[in-house]
């Protein structure tokens, strides 16, 4: 079981709001709310342990961009002056201004720290998918943020509308100084659409079905009890920590954000297993209300959360950690 003193990796969510209106993000089913991480109280109930222990921690945007948050500068600052900890950091990148942008790279500049940009194609293909930001922008902002002495990376995901461009955008990351290019392959469109929509297994898709007709069915727990997959906790593996934007603790980013997303038919199916199954109490894995030791070492994530993946496993999990039997 994971253990406080095992966790090598962690995932910070610090906001639910973003600038931008990607259609696949779980942003677009809506938020019930709009969180913004309160890093004293986070600080003040993890022990220092946690921080000295940690080899990795990620600013991932699991339903926000952390550059939004108010004091992101320096929360970042205080992982650099309190962990020995690799700060990877992900974003749309065209928040804040370059002189913003300058002092970040300075305040990264030194360990193996880095901010992905996520910049799906040029400027003509790029807000296709990112809407709502703007490619010059964006460039300009990691140009800065390389000057100011930091590692950017390009990260960009394969779309049918810029699958064309990826060789030209390479090369204009080495020309601008970005230390990695790497494309994401995913399968984000519809057999004849233009737009883009995520496929999920054909199993799923009969229980998310299912889940709309009728969101209290015994039969999707029977369905995926006889399933010839099995859970492979990947957090339990490799020592792995989430912290989302309104305090709540959980195993890994994949599971955080769903208890704040409404409107789509996989959020419901979500949230009816944490409530139904885990039988969750959202205040009780606050770090506004208890302490991390306390959060991780309850019945929740010790023993109700592992005994789901036997017969009762999240979708999510399902989706993310399933293999065969």
């Amino acid at each position: 079981m994971l253990k406080v003193s095992n966790i090598t990796t962690i995932d910070i969510e610090t906001i639910n709001n973003c600038n931008a209106r990607c259609p696949l993000c779980l942003r677009g089913s809506g938020m019930r709310t709009n969180d913004s991480l309160d890093w004293n109280q986070v600080v003040a109930n993890t022990p220092t342990e946690l921080w000295q222990n940690l080899k990795i921690i990620n600013f991932n945007g699991t339903t926000g961009d952390n550059i939004m948050h108010a004091n992101i500068e320096s929360i970042v600052q205080w992982c650099v002056d309190n962990t020995t900890a690799d700060i990877n950091i992900h974003t749309n990148g065209s928040l804040r201004d370059i002189n913003w942008w300058q002092r970040f790279g300075s305040v990264l500049r030194l360990h193996s720290h880095k901010v992905v940009f996520g910049i799906d194609g040029l400027e003509d293909t790029h807000s296709v998918y990112r809407i709502g930001t703007d490619y010059h922008k964006v460039i300009a902002n990691a140009q800065a943020f390389i000057a100011g002495g930091g590692r950017a990376e390009w990260q960009f995901i394969l779309f049918e509308h810029n699958a064309h461009q990826i060789d030209t955008a390479k090369q204009l990351a080495d020309q601008l100084g970005f230390a990695r290019f790497f494309v994401l392959y995913q399968d984000r469109f519809a057999e004849s659409a233009d737009i883009p929509v995520h496929r999920y297994s054909q199993s799923l898709e009969d229980i998310r079905a299912e889940v709309v007709s009728n969101p209290s069915s015994n039969s999707i727990a029977r369905r995926i009890a006889e399933s010839d997959r099995k859970i492979i906790c990947r957090s339990q593996e490799i020592g792995w920590l989430s912290i989302y934007a309104d305090g709540t603790v959980w195993p890994c980013c994949w599971l955080m954000g769903w208890h704040r997303a409404q409107h789509q038919a996989q959020a419901a199916m979500v949230n009816y297993h944490f409530k139904k199954i885990l039988n969750i109490d959202f205040d009780q894995i606050s770090l506004y209300n208890h302490t991390l030791e306390s959060i991780v070492n309850s019945d929740l994530w010790q023993k109700r959360y592992p005994d789901s993946f036997k017969n009762n496993p999240n979708a999510v999990c399902l989706q993310q950690c399933s293999g065969k039997k």
